[in-house]
């Protein structure tokens, strides 16, 4: 018997092929191929849809994705809350502080005396390591939270120009405190307190150490006058200018928390238990506003205003952005003290209200009288040397030189976090002399501000700091980078791959394959489908 073959037999009436395997198809190879080049188009489609994804995914959807990041970060750090990672570094402090100290040492004190223009020397620093802390904290319902701020200071001698036995002489503040104090009086007090200062040896100028200017000396003056005026930290009959700062709880501050408004983080609401100052002559100067400098509030622009209240400064005092800054990589805004802040009420009307209601405390411009919160002395504050005051003031001095690089007050502030990682809080403490003809030490003085010291808080951000700034938004952004550009580059690619495909089979159509071409083919119908579809095939026996 002869082997059995396959016949491809082709059936009246219909227009398909049959298969060497047996089977019927219903479809031609032309409307085979129209099938599967309809596939790769919408598989290109599909390509080219999820390839723009992702481009506009990194172009777009990642930056947006960032500010939410941001801001997630900025919500957790930036409140005065125990679950803050800042909290702790805010209630305890573990940032580099220094405070410097600068004298001006009289070099003509026995002409200063006759009425001649003193000469001085300015002598420092004198640097100390000041550590603060937060203890005792006391949170609110309204959001906000009361304590004591406690302050300790380390002499660091490396830093300084010299020891503390250094000699300086200076101003005897005391003794120019009472002959202001007994000024308006007539012959009945003023004979008096010149005989009791006579015989206690008063001098218009003293030779003291650093250490017995800064954390105190004897000063029999005051407990003379002790049942007259009780100065608080002065009432062991010493003086000095920290004598009742260090290892204290002075000053009682109540600040708010930011947690309901960001705006108002570490805003100080109340000094002392009470809302406002009371020390001057209008509700505006007597307005508390800002922060202890710590802290400020996030997304910091340069556009605003920023306020400083400091108890040395009796006052909040303005910041004006001045320019950008880079400090360890980390970009900054640059605020100085603001021009006008110590200027008089003539020069800038707002001021008026520091001296309106004593007219003996309307100056120059570029000082402050500090009488009324330092139980009546005759002080003024003001920038080092006199720094953007009025000329005469600087120029009543010989040896004054006034510098912005040295003498200008500024901070420099993160402005996401609204961390200041740069502070230089400057200021300069001075006294007022008045010629008295009957105090023998101030006979022939001249009427004049007479600068005593200036010192320096300088603050700036160590590494751990930077690191929050680094970890919480560089690392992120560079991460963020990253997943961007391969998104981006994904997706490019997979545009590009698409188009080049498509190119090409456009350029080169689909070819029928040789074994197509061996099947026996018969005119497909035109209404033909390309359902699947089988029939018997004739097999026939050769005899």
């Amino acid at each position: 018997m002869a082997p059995l073959k396959d016949e491809v037999t082709p059936l009246l009436g219909d227009h398909s092929y049959i298969s060497t395997d047996g089977h019927r198809s219903r479809c031609s190879i032309q409307q085979r191929c129209k099938t599967m080049t309809t596939r790769r188009w919408v598989c290109y489609a599909i390509l080219i849809v999820l390839a723009l994804v992702l481009v506009l995914s990194g172009l777009i959807g990642i930056p947006y994705m960032m500010s939410a990041i941001y801001k997630w970060v900025i919500d957790s750090m930036m409140v005065l809350d125990p679950s803050s990672p800042l909290f702790v570094e805010w209630e305890t402090p573990n940032i580099p502080m220094f405070q410097s100290f600068y004298f001006f040492d009289i070099q003509n004190p026995e002409e200063f005396k006759a009425g001649e223009k003193p000469n001085v020397t300015e002598r420092g620093p004198y640097v100390y390591r000041l550590l603060f802390d937060r203890p005792n904290l006391t949170f609110h319902d309204n959001n906000t939270l009361s304590f004591y701020p406690r302050y300790f200071y380390l002499f660091d001698e490396e830093k300084s120009a010299g020891p503390e036995t250094d000699r300086i002489i200076t101003l005897n503040m005391p003794l120019v405190t009472v002959a202001y104090f007994v000024r308006n009086a007539g012959p009945l007090v003023q004979i008096p307190a010149n005989t009791l200062m006579e015989m206690l040896g008063e001098r218009l100028t003293l030779n003291l150490t650093v250490e017995e200017l800064l954390w105190g000396y004897d000063e029999p003056l005051f407990k003379l006058i002790k049942p007259i005026i009780n100065i608080p930290g002065f009432d062991q009959g010493k003086f000095g200018f920290l004598m009742s700062f260090n290892y204290t709880t002075l000053n009682l501050y109540t600040v708010n928390t930011g947690k309901e408004n960001q705006s108002l983080l570490n805003d100080v609401v109340n000094f002392q238990g009470l809302p406002d100052l009371n020390w001057w002559g209008t509700p505006e100067t007597n307005e508390i506003l800002g922060t202890d400098g710590t802290m400020y509030h996030p997304y910091m622009t340069r556009e605003e205003n920023i306020h400083l209240f400091h108890p040395d400064l009796c006052r909040s005092v303005p910041y004006v952005y001045e320019q950008d800054t880079i400090y360890k990589k980390v970009p900054l805004l640059k605020f100085v003290l603001a021009n006008y802040t110590y200027s008089n009420g003539t020069d800038y009307p707002p001021n008026a209200g520091f001296c309106s209601h004593d007219q003996d405390l309307c100056g120059p411009s570029g000082i402050m009288r500090q009488d009324p919160c330092r139980f009546g002395s005759p002080s003024a504050i003001s920038n080092p040397h006199f720094f953007q005051g009025d000329p005469a003031l600087y120029e009543a001095v010989g040896g004054l030189n006034p510098q912005a690089k040295y003498h200008q007050h500024y901070m420099e502030v993160e402005p996401l976090m609204g961390m200041p990682y740069v502070l230089k809080m400057r200021l300069q403490i001075s006294m007022i002399t008045l010629p008295l003809p009957r105090i023998t030490e101030v006979k022939h003085v001249r009427s004049m501000v007479m600068p005593v010291l200036w010192f320096e808080q300088s603050v700036e951000a160590n590494d751990r700091i930077v690191g929050y700034y680094e970890t919480g938004f560089v690392l992120t952004a560079y991460i963020a980078l990253i997943v961007k550009w391969i998104m981006f580059s994904i997706g490019l690619l997979m545009c590009l791959l698409t188009v080049v495909s498509c190119g090409k089979r456009l350029a080169h159509p689909p070819v029928v394959s040789s074994e197509e071409k061996n099947e026996k083919i018969i005119n497909a119908s035109p209404e033909s489908s390309c359902d699947s579809g089988s029939v018997n095939v004739a097999v026939t026996e050769d005899a």
